[in-house]
């Protein structure tokens, strides 16, 4: 009878399906990866209490584009272990979505603990593959990104210890 537990199953019931299916098809429609974020992060408002705040601005013409599967959830998931779970008090995380020229850019950013300026060398390093991994779950986003497009896409990071961080991802427009 419990309304709020209901509705928790049947968005984790919809993460799971469209997360698996169509393995051999790992493209799918912006709109439905936003959808998946969104349920994501509203499951993650019921653990963490409301500790942070989201918002979205999403250029609406680019909706029915084509993005890899689970490319946008892994960075919100670092946001909120990484940025805002021990931050004192409540934060923030916005995610844009725009055209530039042929490309998508994806941005996450957020005003948790941020990085400081050595780990986000370490960062860029392990993503240009000039330094083994360590971050698993953002190395999978960019690799997938670069295997499926190639080296002129993928994530770039900005941060500042104590302000935030942002990820641009970039990707091809693809409709």
């Amino acid at each position: 009878g419990d309304t709020r537990a209901a509705d928790v199953i049947k968005k984790l019931i919809f993460l799971f399906r469209t997360s698996s299916s169509g393995l051999d098809n790992d493209n799918d429609l912006l709109r439905n990866e936003i959808k998946r974020v969104q349920y994501y992060l509203e499951i993650q408002q019921l653990r963490f209490s409301n500790k942070f705040s989201v918002s979205f601005d999403i250029d609406e013409s680019l909706l029915d584009c084509r993005i890899l599967k689970l490319t946008i959830q892994p960075v919100v998931e670092n946001s909120i272990y990484h940025g805002l779970e021990t931050k004192e008090g409540s934060g923030h995380i916005g995610i844009s979505v725009k055209q530039e020229s042929q490309s998508i850019v994806i941005v996450v950013k957020d005003d948790g603990n941020g990085i400081s300026a050595e780990n986000v060398e370490k960062i860029e390093k392990q993503l240009s593959g000039e330094l083994s991994q360590a971050s698993v779950g953002i190395m999978n986003v960019q690799s997938r990104i670069q295997l499926h497009y190639g080296e002129q896409f993928g994530l770039k990071i900005t941060s500042e210890l104590g302000r935030g961080t942002e990820v641009e991802m970039r990707l091809p427009l693809i409709y």
